[in-house]
Order: C-alpha cells, then structure tokens, then sequence
C-alpha cells in the first residue's frame, strides 16, 4: 500500500487553540520523554504556556482534507535573539513524509508576507540530525554552537555559577534561514554538518 504524496496545499497552520491542547502536550511527551516516568499532568501548565506566552506565538499543524493534527510550529520573538526564533515539532506517526519541510516552507511565507520576517534564527539540539537536514535543505546557513541565550540568563538568574562544562554541554546548532527560501536546485548540499 502507497502513501499519497503531501503537497504544501495539504498543510493547514492555524493559530493555536484550547482544543489543540491534548495534541500539544502529545507532542511534548514525545519531545521530552523523560516527562512519562515523572507521572507529572503537564496540562495546565502547558496551557497557561500557550495562551499567555508574549514572546512566542504557537501554531498547529493539521494534514486536510480530515484536518488531523500533525504537529506544532512556533515564532519565538525572544529579545535575546538577533531574529525571530522559528520552532518545530512534528507527531512520530507523521515524521519522515516531509511535512516538516512543506510546513516550515507554509510558515516561512506567512511570516514574510503577514509579519515583515526576512531572518529567521533556527535552534537544534546536538543529537537531532532529521532536523538539521530539514533546515539545511531548506538553505539554512549553519553559525556554529551556542548556549541558548534565555538558557544562560536564566541560569545567572537563579545564581547558578556558570560552569564552561555545563555551558559546553547546553551548547545547540545555530543556523539563520534567510526568506524567501531558496528552492532545492539553488541549495548547497557541501556545507552540511550531518553526514
């Protein structure tokens, strides 16, 4: 049995919703495993996230004609951040069929178009090679490791003494994606950090 082909135009991003909230905390479990073995109901502090968060504006994804969730995507309009942060996180069951690529294609026009975004600064964890490729793909220009800016002042706020081994360790891949994205043909595939 074959999978049909997704296309752009199989993609809704809508703004986030109470009703998308058992989604979204699906998504966090899936992100962070580690929140099963707490038994914590994350659901109320996830919400008051969502709704109440002025630094970053979330986004689910939904696959038509069934609108069925997919995942999340979010702008993350942190001060500390020489541009708008873009954020992504797709279901497992919908990873692999290229829906993070046509999704972030969808939000990076919408984000040119409706909110004036030419540069986007894209954060990924060390170990998350699916979406390091993704970026890359899509003309992302790699800026090296860095300690998460909000995850440093964070830590100097509660008078954590900021130890170069636990700094080294925070450290993710920087990358800025410049819109409009360039097509496939134009990328360049040399300057990846995944093999």
């Amino acid at each position: 049995m074959s999978q049909r082909t997704i296309t752009k135009e199989d993609i809704a991003i809508l703004p986030f919703s109470e009703k998308d909230l058992d989604s979204y905390i699906q998504a966090e479990h899936e992100m962070f495993p580690a929140l099963d073995s707490t038994n914590t109901d994350i659901s109320g502090a996830t919400k008051q996230v969502f709704e109440q968060s002025e630094s970053t504006e979330y986004y689910s994804i939904f696959l038509r004609p069934d609108n069925t969730f997919c995942g999340k995507i979010e702008l993350q309009l942190n001060r500390h951040l020489s541009a708008p942060g873009i954020g992504i996180t797709i279901l497992k069951q919908f990873q692999n069929q290229g829906i993070a690529t046509l999704a972030i294609r969808k939000f990076c026009e919408y984000c040119l178009h409706d909110k004036g975004i030419h540069t986007l600064t894209v954060m990924i964890e060390k170990e998350n090679d699916p979406s390091i490729r993704v970026f890359e793909k899509l003309g992302a220009r790699y800026e090296g490791l860095k300690v998460p800016f909000s995850l440093e002042e964070h830590l100097r706020n509660m008078g954590v003494v900021l130890d170069p081994t636990i700094l080294d360790a925070a450290k993710v891949h920087c990358y800025s994606l410049e819109l409009p994205l360039l097509t496939p043909a134009v990328r360049d595939d040399s300057k990846s950090i995944v093999s």
